[in-house]
């Protein structure tokens, strides 16, 4: 009599061919997964080798005590399945192993049962790895893949068999929070509660693995836990991440009545424990947290490489070919498949819970994209919108392309082709009607140009055809902005009463109603208008933008009377700051001089005592010398030969 071994029971061998029939891990995948269209394609079915692949390595990683009573675990997984999605307990399902393998009903042999059955919900589910040598029969264990960290999905890694009776739930509750709800949040931190409250935009820039390795020491550990992603242990700078997201690929119903084994985990009754709905948004979030922290992000994508979740030993066959994808490769997220959708065009509709931005076309560019958002802000651009040069859609170009012409050298006749491009400007000049400062790329004779009107405003409210056309689509959105707001609106409101357009009262209703009133005479006294903010305001002209009255003739009087930006300093003061500053060195340099006279005459006096010291000490000395020869001293041989008493003296 031959026994069929755990791990060949996953398949039947036919005896004649000697080939392996894949029918039973058919609908060994077809009973776990709720999914049954993917089962049915090649694509389909290399998405889920892993998975009998790494159910076949639990089987074989059993202790003897398991499979020397029950060899044929293989035959039980069916059966099993449709019990936990019959929603049975587990002393349910044990009783129906018990029977499998045995006619005798002792205590041991329903330890047994209920063991086998328990490592069976692990393994279809993937939310724990049961733990069968780290305690005895009657008690049940997973695997502490957090070496010691205790998270909510796992408040404790072992129970008895006191819960077994009740449904898979209640039964999971007594390891911890497994499936939790939607927005749930458990921990009692006052600082976590109220982090938890607040709203955050997460984007992937500041987010991503690659800048958690480097400013934050994190280090990744792959699980084979689905419960355990994206768990963080603060202690050791470990994040813990879900190795197969196939898995949640696999579970994602394809309708209302297709459900899966893990979905036989929910409930409606316990609180903060997932629903079938809760479930499968979970599974979503799951697949769409791998683009996040790693999919768009290059740097971030490179580090998969070196991160080699399976490890070097892991058998090819082991490896989840969908989380290459979703970590390396710029695809978008895979969508549900039905029986006609190929599988290379399978794009994830469903599973856009962290994003609502449509991606785009691909027969559009980029460019033409942003442009297509810009002018849907303004009326539409009256001029042809030139496609040759691009860049200058985004700028105040004056209508400059590229020229391209030969470089004819004098000796040789070999001409070469070269291009001249305009020479763009990249400046912050300031808006007064907007408030603001515009940055923008603009030619050298846009910026000249500006000059010579008085300021960024005036050119853009020129009603000049030739200027209207050079404005571009940038300049023309520019604009639109620039005329819609208050300070313009007020300006053609006055022009209109003086052209007799409008009444005055018409006039202030409407710029009480834009928030204009101020500077209006006939306007409500009580109305205020809206200040500009100090960090708004030109520096260093902070005083001048509210007391000058010379700014509103600028902006909306003759502009091309006025040679100057608007705020810059006139050739008239920049003449009186810079008389007053010579007139200042002067003083200056004069209070130098004289101190400079002053130490050289003192130097001057303080030598002059100095040689006379020394030339009085030198009389006095030689008077001692000629005292102790007996000879006349020096100063009384000196008035003898000296013919001129009053000299010697």
């Amino acid at each position: 009599m031959t026994t069929k071994t755990a791990a060949d029971a996953l398949a039947v061998t036919n005896s004649n061919t000697g080939t392996v029939d894949n029918s039973l891990n058919d609908d060994f995948l077809r009973t776990v997964f709720p999914i049954t269209s993917l089962t049915n394609t090649d694509e389909g079915s290399n998405l889920s080798k892993w998975y009998l692949a790494w159910f076949k390595r639990q089987i074989d990683a059993l202790p003897s005590l398991v499979t020397d009573k029950c060899p044929d675990i293989g035959e039980l997984l069916i059966p099993v399945a449709f019990f936990f999605k019959a929603g049975k307990s587990l002393d349910d399902v044990a009783e129906f192993v018990l029977g499998h393998f045995t006619d005798e009903e002792d205590e041991a042999s329903r330890d047994l049962a209920k063991t086998i059955s328990f490592a069976i919900l692990g393994w279809q589910t993937m939310l724990f790895l049961p733990s069968i040598n780290t305690c005895p029969l009657g008690n049940f264990a997973v695997a502490d893949v957090f070496d010691g960290h205790t998270i909510p999905a796992f408040w404790a890694i072992r129970q008895d068999s006191s819960l077994t009776h009740l449904p898979i739930p209640d039964f999971l509750l007594g390891f911890g929070l497994m499936l939790p709800q939607g927005n749930v949040f458990i921990s009692e931190d006052t600082e976590d509660c109220q982090n938890f409250d607040r709203m955050t935009m997460v984007r992937p820039q500041e987010f991503n693995v690659a800048l958690m390795l480097k400013y934050g020491g994190v280090r990744i550990s792959w699980t084979d836990v689905l419960s355990a992603h994206m768990e963080f242990d603060p202690d050791a700078r470990v994040l813990f991440l879900y190795k197969y997201p196939t898995f949640c690929y696999l579970n994602l119903p394809e309708s209302s009545d297709s459900i899966g084994v893990i979905h036989s985990c929910s409930s409606v009754t316990l609180e903060k424990w997932g629903s079938i709905e809760d479930i499968t948004q979970y599974l979503r979030e799951i697949l769409l947290s791998y683009r996040l922290i790693f999919g768009q992000s290059q740097n971030a994508r490179k580090l998969f490489h070196t991160a080699n979740p399976f490890g070097e030993k892991t058998p090819k066959e082991l490896h989840d070919p969908l989380l290459e994808k979703l970590l390396i490769r710029q695809y978008g997220f895979w969508a549900r498949p039905t029986a006609t959708t190929p599988p290379s065009a399978l794009l994830l509709a469903a599973c856009r819970a962290f994003t609502t931005t449509t991606p785009f076309e691909a027969k559009h560019s980029s460019s033409k994209q942003k442009l297509d958002q810009l002018l849907a802000k303004a009326p539409a651009y009256p001029y042809p919108i030139k496609t040759t040069f691009k860049q200058s859609w985004f700028g105040l170009y004056a209508s400059k392309h590229v020229q391209f012409g030969n470089n004819i050298p004098n000796k040789k006749y070999t001409i070469t082709r070269r291009r001249w491009y305009p020479n763009i400007k990249h400046k912050k000049l300031w808006s007064f009607g907007l408030g603001e400062w515009v940055t923008c790329k603009l030619a050298t004779s846009v910026l000249r140009t500006i000059d010579k009107v008085g300021g960024l405003d005036n050119y853009l409210l020129s009603e000049k055809p030739a200027r209207l056309k050079e404005l571009g689509p940038w300049g023309w959105e520019l604009r639109y902005r620039l005329q819609t707001s208050k300070t313009v609106q007020r300006k053609y409101n006055e022009e209109r009463l003086k052209m007799g357009l409008i009444t005055k009262e018409k006039m202030v209703a409407e710029n009480v109603k834009l928030g204009v009133a101020q500077g209006v005479q006939e306007a409500l006294p009580t109305y205020k208008q809206r200040r500009l903010k100090r960090q708004d305001i030109p520096k260093g002209f902070a005083e001048r933008w509210k007391k000058s009255a010379k700014v509103k003739k600028v902006l909306f009087g003759e502009p091309w009377r006025v040679r100057r930006y608007v705020g810059r300093e006139a050739g008239s003061e920049r003449r009186a700051k810079t008389e007053a500053e010579n007139a200042r060195v002067r003083r200056v340099e004069a209070v130098m001089a004289r101190q400079k006279q002053a130490n050289q005459e003192r130097k001057k006096i303080e030598k002059e005592e100095k040689k006379r010291q020394e030339e009085e000490q030198l009389l006095k000395l030689a008077e001692a010398q000629a005292a102790r020869r007996g000879g006349p001293t020096p100063s009384a041989q000196t008035a003898t030969e000296s013919p001129n008493p009053t000299v010697s003296a």
